[in-house]
């Protein structure tokens, strides 16, 4: 920390300061590794097309998977061509002087020192899993007193998985496993617990199998005290490196440690699945009695072909490798560890301290309150770990993918951040905690997200009164489920449901109307006609699926059908809205009112024709046009314009009507073609390439019909991203009043105005240079310069979304003039203006605005304006024709304060009441159906009871899966955070939540034990992420309009497990990480 504030000292800058950011990035010596390797863009990895897709992501995952290294492409692409123009001569003859024989050696040459190992104490082979497998099957040798194997609780499941199947093997008993469990309330592990667990039961330690850095929390274990008291006890110490490789200094041989693995598809970058590593202290080197799992590569180079079957090992590590070295997936390796060459990893741990103290800085400042990182400060490499409250984790994860911050998530409320030094860089890490701290910000009363809540509402209350279901909820099968799933799923309920099956006439009544629903799931589903139409349709679709299924031959034929209907359905929903659009524009002057001093000073032509004195009309525009289908890529427009002036002349009054077709070539492509039916008879093509979101390329030529000896007036356009907030683009017109060689000179466009009419108007040349900008949290910026052959302009401006009904923007504008155009001499100021436009919406679709322009040359305008859908009336009144300071603060200033007054004060209270009175209502609505759909789940349970007891009594008796407790709805309890097992905090609320539950009014959760035993086949249990759980048989929603949940406790193996997962996600069990015993 000490470092980052001098530095920020020494700049004069914020640590905040998003140029200290960048600062850091320049200054850094490592920063040249950055183009070393391939960064995907936001579209890549998100698969978004937005304004930002070609920018590059913020990743920050190298802790899962690393980037590609350029070289590892360009080595990988030499070993092909070697197979292809070698073949088998390439394992001793290699144009690159990299003879595959001999490849594991140049592999642990450059790798050895990395882990503070010699070569002949590293190997290379399979993958992370198999070697530690390999290594316990050499090092694991129990003893009747000596048996166990030491690792961390949380230890990553794989090592869990084969530390207990190495047990098995050796028939070594359950408690052979000894967990290092970190203390009450804490989340990592203290070095002198373990080192007093390695004390206290060392001398039944086999062997020690920790990780040298914790996957869940980032912890760098002390592995050099650990090695050393474990071995002093007698035990053998082995480190699993996955994290640890690539990331942290090691010194395996000095530490003495026996033997280690790593996988090298994280930090060390050789891509996904890629060869693991491994080391075997030289003490073994020659320890050709050591038993071991044997192969052929193993024997020793030299008499290795004279293919003998007495086994003589190479020695050190190589000793230990089964099978030849896998090229191809070592030439990846090969790559990484030439960009590592070019460094060291102390200078990389020394900025991975930099950038995760900088992260965390920003973190504790802005967010401390939502976030809890677990991630010691003194012992760590390049990875924080950050804890969220579980009603925040979604949103924040969502809006880091959304944004292209590429980053790991652990369920159910944890993020993993890695800023990896090889190639992360100052600015992802300012860009990450900006996204995280935009996300927790939210107030208490969320307007955005209760309106989206009251059309969902709306949308559940009406298909619940049209019957409608989610079917593929009923049959508990995902939307991708084939066929057969649908059969099967459609056979299990059967076996529940079906009347036949069950005696009684109230039951048989029950079960005819489950099996109805369950039979109309199965006959929708199965028919791939009726299924492609419900897909996009809903249930509208249906018998439009049955009409037309027979016509079709493939489901993409299906598809495509349904997918058009959905579409013209939703174009026909607003077409009625948006056909159509106007402008009216009527221009008052006030000053003869407001400013009367100065209106008489100036010039009277600006006065209108009632002179001053008054409110004096002085414009009216107006312009409307219309829009209408073609054919399915050509439209027509029709626009219409007029100006009239209110002065004593006509000069200036004109009107126009132009018609417009345009045609969509594709998705990223369209022309136009417009024709005016009045005078200017100026025809226009126009062109548009849009190669990429944020990037566009424009052409457009307007000629005049009648007076070809006027230019054809040209306009070129271009703009592409910069960044992920930034898009600049340059615009450059020929304007027609230039001639090419003899053509044109006579053209009435190019005499002075007023000496000879033209017929086309007058537009000179012109360039635009500009930026534009926007930001995930409201704010919109640009700025452009634009010369043309007598003026120069320098524009800026900026928007605020205060919330989705408010904004506030602002800007500036800088005219130069040349009096002079034929001439090169300096711009006079010819005016210096500003605008400040608030607006707020007064519903969804209407929109109220107040406008200030002040400007030297052109004094002081307000502007009134309402807008809806596309039709906006405006009403700028002109205050006075000289800039006077204070009237336009008071213009400013008063309206601006009686908007936010109004807005925050008034209509916001009153919207809110207004949607908590709708809501009131339609569960008012609601509450006739809630009591059918919960007859109906009891029924269903009822229909279950007597065969879950059936399959429950036999789970209990085998040890298999048994739910012990299922509620669904809005659960009054929820996950806390700090808990040692994040799930464990859930059942010391369970007794409370019980009792909240049974005491409430309005039960908030429906018990589901039973109807959740129902689904479970051959000791698991899987929901689909179809929706919402209210359609699985036995369930129904009892908080209508309130996010739900559904908490599950359940045994398996004898273990108590517990989960919780929120109504939309996918259900799995059994699964060790919910196991809680």
């Amino acid at each position: 920390m000490d470092r980052l504030e001098a530095a920020a000292q020494a700049q004069n800058i914020s640590l905040d300061d998003d140029q200290f950011a960048q600062i850091m990035d320049a200054a850094d010596p490592l920063g040249h590794l950055r183009a070393e390797f391939e960064i995907p863009t936001v579209g890549q990895v998100t698969g978004s097309t937005g304004e930002h897709s070609d920018a590059l992501c913020t990743y920050l995952c190298g802790n899962s998977l690393g980037l590609l290294p350029k070289r590892s492409r360009r080595i990988l692409n030499e070993e092909m061509d070697e197979w292809a123009t070698k073949g088998v001569v390439g394992h001793h003859h290699h144009s690159k002087g990299r003879s595959w024989i001999s490849y594991r050696r140049q592999i642990v040459e450059k790798m050895a020192p990395m882990f503070g190992a010699a070569p002949i104490e590293v190997g290379v082979m399979n993958t992370l899993t198999v070697n530690i497998h390999l290594m316990l099957a050499a090092f694991y040798r129990p003893t009747g007193t000596r048996n166990k194997i030491l690792i961390e609780s949380k230890a990553f499941p794989s090592d869990h998985y084969a530390v207990e199947s190495q047990l098995q093997w050796h028939n070594q008993p359950a408690d052979a496993l000894l967990l290092a469990e970190p203390r009450a309330g804490e989340l990592t592990l203290r070095t002198s617990d373990i080192l007093d667990l390695i004390e206290r039961q060392g001398d039944e330690i086999a062997v020690v199998m920790l990780s040298g850095v914790q996957y869940y929390t980032g912890q760098v274990f002390d592995m050099a005290k650990i090695t050393a008291a474990a071995q002093a006890k007698g035990c053998v110490v082995g480190w699993d490196l996955a994290h640890a490789a690539g990331n942290v200094p090691l010194s395996l041989h000095d530490w003495n440690v026996d033997f280690a693995c790593w996988c090298t598809y994280k930090y060390m970058n050789s891509g996904p699945g890629g060869i693991s590593g491994f080391f075997v202290h030289d003490r073994y080197a020659q320890d050709a009695e050591l038993a071991r799992l044997t192969g052929w590569w193993a024997h020793d180079e030299k008499t290795r072909f004279e293919m003998s079957n007495r086994f003589e090992p190479n020695p050190g590590a190589a000793g230990f490798e089964i099978s030849n070295t896998p090229i191809l997936t070592a030439a990846t390796l090969l790559g990484s560890l030439e960009v590592f060459e070019q460094t060291t990893m102390e200078h990389l741990q020394e900025k991975s301290v930099i950038l995760t103290t900088y992260l965390e800085y920003l973190l504790n400042k802005h967010a401390a309150q939502h976030i809890r990182i677990i991630t010691p400060s003194d012992s760590r490499g390049a990875q924080l770990s950050l804890l969220f409250a579980t009603d925040k984790f979604d949103a924040v994860f969502n809006d880091l993918m959304g944004a292209g911050v590429i980053c790991d998530e652990r369920k159910p409320n944890c993020i993993r951040i890695a800023p990896v030094p090889l190639y992360n860089t100052f600015s992802d890490v300012k860009r990450c905690a900006e996204v995280i701290r935009a996300a927790l910000i939210s107030e208490a009363w969320n307007e955005e997200q209760e309106e989206q809540r009251l059309k969902s509402m709306r949308r559940e209350l009406e298909a619940a009164s049209a019957g409608e279901h989610d079917y593929y909820a009923v049959l508990n099968v995902s939307r991708r489920a084939t066929t057969e799933d649908i059969r099967e799923a459609y056979r299990r309920l059967s076996r529940l449901f079906h009347p036949d099956r069950h005696h009684g006439a109230e039951k048989q009544e029950w079960a005819r109307r489950q099996f109805h629903i369950i039979q109309r799931a199965h006959e929708i589903l199965i028919d791939p006609a009726v299924r492609a139409a419900y897909d996009q349709l809903g249930e509208q679709g249906i018998s439009l699926g049955k009409a037309v299924g027979y016509k079709l031959h493939s489901v993409k034929d299906l598809q495509d059908k349904f997918e058009r209907e959905a579409r013209m359905r939703r174009i026909e929903d607003v077409d009625e809205w948006v056909q159509s659009q106007s402008e009216i524009t009527l221009s008052v002057n006030g000053s003869g009112i407001i400013s009367p001093h100065a209106a008489q000073s100036f010039p009277s032509s600006n006065k209108g024709a009632s002179g001053s004195g008054g409110l004096a009309l002085q414009q009216l525009f107006m312009t409307h046009s219309f829009t209408a289908s073609l054919s399915d890529n050509v439209s027509g427009t029709i626009e219409g314009r007029m100006l009239s002036r209110n002065s004593n002349t006509r000069a200036g009054n004109n009107g126009t009507v132009k018609v417009m077709i345009k045609r969509t070539l594709g998705p990223q492509t369209w022309m136009s073609f417009t024709m005016p039916l009045l005078p200017p008879h100026v025809v226009a093509v126009e062109a548009v390439h849009c190669p990429s979101l944020g990037t566009f390329y424009q052409a457009k030529v307007e000629q005049h019909a009648l007076d070809l000896y006027t230019p054809p007036a040209i306009t070129m356009q271009a703009g592409r991203p910069l960044s992920p907030y930034t898009t600049a683009f340059i615009s450059v017109a020929t304007g027609n009043q230039y001639a090419l060689g003899s053509m044109w000179t006579s053209s009435s466009t190019r005499s002075l105005p007023g000496k000879r009419p033209a017929l086309a108007p007058r537009k000179p040349s012109s360039v635009t240079i500009g930026l534009t900008g926007a930001r995930s949290t409201g704010e919109e910026l640009g700025a452009n310069v634009t010369a043309t052959t007598n003026q120069a302009y320098i524009q800026a401006w900026y928007k605020r979304k205060i919330d989705m009904y408010f904004s506030v923007s602002g800007g500036l504008l800088v005219v130069g003039h040349n009096p002079q155009a034929a001439s090169i001499a300096p711009l006079l100021l010819g005016d210096i203006s500003v605008n400040i436009d608030m607006a707020g919406e007064v519903n969804r679709h209407t929109k109220l605005g107040w406008k200030v322009d002040l400007g030297l040359a052109s004094g002081v305008t307000v502007t009134l304006y309402l807008r809806r859908f596309r039709n906006s009336v405006k009403l700028p009144l002109l205050l006075t024709p000289t800039l006077e300071l204070e009237l336009a603060i008071y213009a400013s200033a008063i309206p601006m304060a009686a908007a936010l007054a109004l807005h925050y004060f008034v209509l916001k209270p009153r919207r809110r009441r207004l949607i908590e009175r709708q809501m009131e209502i339609l569960k008012d609505e609601q509450r006739y159906q809630l009591s059918q759909q919960q007859r109906q789940a009891q029924e269903a349970v009822r229909l279950m009871a007597d065969s879950v007891a059936r399959a429950r009594k036999q789970a209990l008796a085998a040890n298999g899966l048994v739910i012990e407790k299922a509620l669904y709805g809005d659960l009054p309890f929820g996950i806390a955070a700090q808990d040692t097992n994040i799930l464990r905090a859930a059942i010391t609320r369970f007794g409370a939540s019980r009792s909240a539950l049974s005491t409430t009014d309005e039960p908030r959760a429906c018990d589901v034990t039973v109807a959740l035993h129902a689904l479970v086949a051959g000791d698991q249990l899987v929901i689909a992420a179809n929706g919402s759980k209210q359609f699985l048989p036995g369930f129904y929603d009892p908080t209508f309009g309130a996010p739900k949940s559904l908490f599950i406790r359940y045994r398996f193996k004898g273990k108590l497990h517990e989960v919780i997962v929120k109504d939309d996600q996918a259900l799995a069990i059994p699964m060790r990480e919910h196991c809680i015993e």
